[in-house]
């Protein structure tokens, strides 16, 4: 019986310091590190992502909600919203759609609808909303919105250099433009 005793006593120990490798090998990685995407690089404002900028870190779980792997498609194709240094977590908030920049390459630009040229806008207008504009019951043209309407400010848009035309005749000689999600 004393036999067993000891025979039963280094099990438990053997199987004790298994444990605790396995846990210091496999188990503490597993539930305490997540692997995130990060771009290899610092990026400026305004730079499009690519698959070849991105590259996966381990980092602790910490109870920040930063994009994983399943997120980096989502990724591809956007654009920085700021400056994102290189081998950090990235964040939703680090990027936003191209279409919502203006870009001189691509000759879209960030236009100002002043508020006096506005007769009627969605309360509910936001950042990214397609926009259809009104002018006399005609369509003019259909952009996205840069920004919401602020009282006194008006909305930003994003344009085509000929869609900021048709928007500048709309306007000529005292006309007012209706904002219509669409």
């Amino acid at each position: 019986m004393a036999r067993r005793r000891k025979i039963i006593g280094i099990a438990v120990i053997l199987l004790a310091a298994a444990l605790i490798v396995s846990w210091e090998r496999w188990g503490k990685d597993a539930l305490m590190y997540e692997e995130a995407p990060v771009l290899k690089e610092d990026a400026r404002a305004g730079t499009l992502v690519d698959e070849s900028m991105i590259t996966y870190e381990r980092f602790e779980r910490g109870g920040l909600d930063f994009l994983g792997r399943d997120d980096v498609k989502k990724l591809i194709g956007t654009e920085t919203a700021q400056f994102v240094h290189g081998g950090t977590p990235l964040f939703r908030e680090y990027f936003r759609d191209p279409v919502l920049s203006g870009n001189l390459e691509k000759g879209r630009f960030r236009m100002n609808l002043a508020a006096g040229w506005i007769e009627s806008v969605p309360a509910d207008l936001e950042r990214g909303n397609r926009v259809c504009i009104y002018s006399q019951d005609v369509l003019v043209t259909s952009v996205y919105a840069a920004s919401g309407y602020e009282e006194g400010r008006g909305a930003d848009v994003i344009a085509e250099s000929r869609q900021i035309e048709a928007i500048g005749e709309a306007v000529k000689g005292g006309g007012k433009l209706i904002l219509v999600k669409g």
